[in-house]
């Protein structure tokens, strides 16, 4: 055992009003040698940390060989072989040409010390290390700095740190932001913490999930691990507001079309009169046939724009904009739409994964049946009577759970049925059928909208009515086409 002693600074004693100190002896193991197999756990664990989750090629690994077997044969330690690792040539390119000075600082800090930077001032200290001596210079810092050597020691793989390392809960969480998930890889991810160092503000908690570690589920022993729940209350918070975009676009949506029926109204009367007209002349051939198109361009004699607005559209705004307005709001309220049935999707497949039981038993015995088919003619020609063919203990196997009405497992009940050729005693075939019910989370947005348009269409005041090509009449300028 190596005996270490630690002495802190304590306070004034209340009754001899005499300084105190407290001393903590800390016993710890001495470094022991590893076998081939525990070096390979080792060296395995060591360089997926350093390399954040990437897989190594042949030849990238290739260029810290030496280390590494130093490393195998005691020649070097741990610490000497990860300093190795992270000066190579694949570590260079993967972290550090293709990628910004603040992310490659980063990635080293999540890499060799497990945390992620603390504040801004951490990074200005490195940025003033790589400044003054390159890149091999801030490698070194990180492996010569005393965290290292009080975390990690010598012969300790570093490895991410969670418990016990962040006083406030806020460092935490931006450690499981760079962390994300366990099939991640940091060569594909781009800087996360520059935004939120620089002006301290705190980290959103849905990029804080991905990197939290994997819930036991206590609930069912076979089942490992359940999805969180703020991935699904993150869903159904979108799905709320998406409604409630969709129902007021709806609104504003009806309210353009009244405005555009006044105009239909007001026109109506001119059109038999433009078919009339003899205005070829005028606007040239094109409009021959009685349909007009009038642009905010010039009369003949008179001056460009001579048409514009009237006292009338400055006391009541510009009449152009109704036949614009309904375009826009109907893209809005279709991409509405398609985002509600999207997360309507999504909410039903995490409400399926957190009901979906992992094992469900299965039995299947008719291949069974045809490779002991012999043996059992066999055994029946030697004792002259009738022969029961033993059922295969079942399987368990994973299966894909589909949605349905109920939750239910059928098993059908087993029925031995004797061939009358052979006299053979054959067992029936079982087929285990799972079904379940998704959950009723409540009254979902999409039935609140069935039931606002049956009460449109019951009024005649249905929104998605008379689609299509719509007629546009002159205001201050804008295109009109009259007739047809």
């Amino acid at each position: 055992m190596n005996v270490e002693f630690q002495t802190y600074s304590g306070g004034l004693d209340r009754v001899s009003i005499d300084p105190y100190t407290i001393t903590r002896d800390l016993f710890t193991p001495l470094p022991q040698n590893l076998n081939p197999e525990e070096k390979d756990v080792a060296t395995a664990a060591g360089l997926r940390q350093l390399f954040g989750n990437a897989y190594l090629m042949e030849e990238e690994r290739a260029q810290f060989y030496n280390a590494e077997s130093q490393y195998r044969c005691d020649q070097i330690t741990a610490k000497e072989f990860l300093r190795a690792a992270a000066k190579s040539q694949t570590y260079r390119q993967r972290f550090f040409d293709s990628v910004s000075q603040y992310r490659f600082i980063e990635l080293n800090f999540k890499h060799i010390l497990g945390r992620a930077p603390l504040n801004q001032v951490e990074y200005s200290k490195h940025f003033k290390i790589f400044a003054a001596g390159g890149f091999d210079a801030e490698i070194d810092s990180y492996f010569d700095d005393p965290e290292y050597d009080d975390v990690f020691g010598e012969d300790v793989m570093p490895y991410t740190r969670f418990r016990g390392t962040y006083a406030p809960i806020n460092q935490f969480n931006r450690m499981c932001t760079i962390e994300g998930g366990f099939a991640g890889s940091d060569k594909c991810k781009p800087q996360m913490l520059v935004t939120s160092l620089a002006a301290n503000v705190p980290t959103s908690a849905f990029s804080v999930v991905d990197g939290l570690p994997a819930i036991p589920n206590s609930e069912h022993q076979s089942k490992k691990y359940d999805l969180p729940d703020a991935s699904l209350e993150r869903f159904r918070n979108e799905l709320e507001i998406a409604a409630a975009k969709a129902y007021q676009l709806q609104i504003e949506l009806n309210e353009a079309y009244e405005k555009l029926s006044g105009f239909r109204d007001y026109a109506n009367p001119f059109k038999a009169m433009a078919q009339d007209m003899n205005i070829t002349q005028l606007y040239g051939s094109n409009y021959g046939s009685g349909k007009v198109s009038v642009f905010a361009g010039e009369y003949i004699g008179a001056k460009a724009g001579s048409w514009g607005p009237s006292g009338v559209d400055n006391i009541n705004g510009p009449t152009r904009r109704p036949a614009v307005v309904i375009g826009k709001k109907e893209k809005q309220l279709e991409r509405v739409k398609q985002l509600i049935v999207d997360l309507e999707r999504k909410v039903s497949v995490l409400e399926a994964e957190r009901e979906k039981p992992a094992l469900t038993p299965g039995v299947s015995i008719s291949g069974f049946m045809d490779m002991q088919q012999q043996e059992v003619a066999k055994a029946q020609a030697q004792s002259g009577s009738s022969v029961t063919m033993p059922l295969p203990a079942p399987v368990p196997r994973v299966i894909e759970v589909q949605p349905a009405e109920a939750e239910n497992l059928i098993v059908p009940e087993l029925v031995d049925v004797e061939d009358e050729e052979s006299g053979l005693v054959k067992p029936q075939s079982v087929q285990v059928e799972t079904k379940r019910q998704i959950k009723d989370v409540g009254r979902l947005p999409k039935e609140l909208m069935e039931e606002i348009e049956e009460e449109k269409k019951a009024s005649g005041q249905d929104f998605l009515e008379g689609k299509g090509p719509r007629e546009a009449f002159p205001g201050d300028g804008s295109e009109m086409v009259i007739g047809g």
